[in-house]
């Protein structure tokens, strides 16, 4: 996988990545009880989820809107066996993956990042 600079663009939707997953962070309360080990914040609990429906460029997942790029990571790293010991629901688990898409070629697909996420970079 070859890398690109980040261009102004790029740089301007990765802040703003960064920015829609700071928010959330910022209080309330969490979703789940901490306490019953069942929150799906871990594992690959959707594993049966057919990858090839979800799956996209990083050219199209750049475009996409905030949400729908969360919501793309999530469904992946659900899918994915080799995430099952990663907090997919992290923040700098999602963060790895944005960088990587912003950084990549337009044409790799969003599944190959997040196994590499997965993998440990």
């Amino acid at each position: 996988m070859r890398l690109r600079p980040i261009g102004p663009r790029r740089l301007l939707a990765l802040t703003l990545s960064f920015a829609a997953l700071a928010l959330p962070a910022c209080g309330g309360d969490d979703e789940g009880d901490p306490t019953s080990g069942t929150s799906g914040t871990s594992g690959a609990q959707g594993a049966a989820t057919d990858v090839s429906a979800i799956d996209m460029s990083a050219n199209e997942f750049n475009d996409a809107t905030i949400p729908d790029e969360v919501t793309t990571v999530d469904k992946l790293a659900a899918a994915n066996p080799d995430c099952a010991d990663q907090n997919i629901k992290s923040d700098s688990f999602r963060q790895g993956v944005f960088i990587a898409a912003v950084q990549a070629d337009a044409e790799t697909m969003m599944s190959e990042l997040v196994a590499d996420q997965c993998a440990g970079g």
